[in-house]
């Protein structure tokens, strides 16, 4: 595995929020997609590929809100709303500059590295399976 930093501090409105890689889990991973589709309709490939600049802003806030909702769920409390879907557009572009310029970077990098297809050498191959 690369030489990776296993946690990521982000600040909103004044208070610390630390990431740490080791505390995602599958379900984690899971909920994070599975809440992009429910927030966008089951449309999110769509939006996701579509060229459109407020699709793609579209995709992105739904992004954040899917993964801040399942590993941070207090963010949502500190920027005092029930609901992210219910922020004012300044707010929203707030922190979507802080998930989009901070934490997003390194979590694409740990994306890239879980999603990295094994080699024949980083697996065990016995005899038996080459049979």
């Amino acid at each position: 595995m690369k030489d990776l930093k296993r946690t990521k501090i982000i600040k909103i409105k004044g208070d610390s929020f630390t990431f740490d890689i080791a505390d995602i889990t599958v379900n984690n991973f899971l909920t994070i997609e599975a809440e992009k589709q429910r927030l966008a309709a089951g449309s999110y490939a769509k939006i996701a590929t579509s060229l459109l600049l407020n699709s793609q802003n579209a995709a992105n806030l739904i992004d954040m809100i899917a993964t801040f909702r399942t590993l941070k769920p207090e963010i949502e409390e500190r920027v005092k709303t029930k609901d992210f879907s219910t922020l004012n557009m300044i707010d929203s572009k707030e922190l979507l500059t802080i998930y989009v310029t901070e934490f997003l970077p390194w979590y694409i990098e740990w994306l890239k590295e879980f999603n990295s297809p094994f080699t024949i050498e980083e697996a065990e191959v016995t005899e038996d399976d080459k049979k």
